[in-house]
């Protein structure tokens, strides 16, 4: 598989491969997600907390799954919806519930309250490329970027 893994509160493997598509391992059921077309993308970076995920998405942007009893309810946000790009290579939920989602080149967005605010080096970041996000006991924000 090779890419990035995530453990729910209820044990569950989410994984995805490096070829595509994101997968869930319950006990010794392994099921495929198919919502959003997420099978048809590469996902680069999950996230979650609760009954929900998120995945940052090559191609597909920003990806919200919530469970709603047996159902999978899925949300996906693009360019359309306020993101600078589509291809989020990380993602991170914050303790306040916002959502933090790094690019490769147009640097870092924050959804909160159904609404992106994006920063890149013109906001004070040292780039635009950003590989992961970090938040501190304390609430501070850390993002990986390109340029020390």
């Amino acid at each position: 598989m090779g890419g990035p893994v995530y453990v729910d509160q209820r044990g569950r493997a989410w994984f995805a491969a490096f070829e595509g598509g994101l997968h869930r391992l319950e006990g010794q059921h392994l099921g495929t997600v198919k919502s959003d077309r997420i099978d048809q993308d590469v996902v680069y970076s999950i996230a979650g907390r609760k009954n929900e995920l998120w995945i940052g998405r090559r191609h597909g942007g920003l990806t919200h799954l919530r469970e709603e009893g047996a159902s999978l309810i899925s949300r996906t946000y693009t360019k359309a919806d306020g993101l600078p790009q589509n291809g989020v290579y990380a993602v991170h939920v914050r303790r306040d519930g916002s959502v933090w989602a790094a690019t490769l080149g147009s640097g870092v967005s924050e959804l909160k309250n159904g609404t992106f605010t994006n920063y890149t080096k013109g906001s004070g970041l040292t780039s635009n490329s950003v590989s992961s996000i970090a938040e501190t006991p304390d609430e501070t924000m850390w993002f990986a970027t390109a340029n020390a």
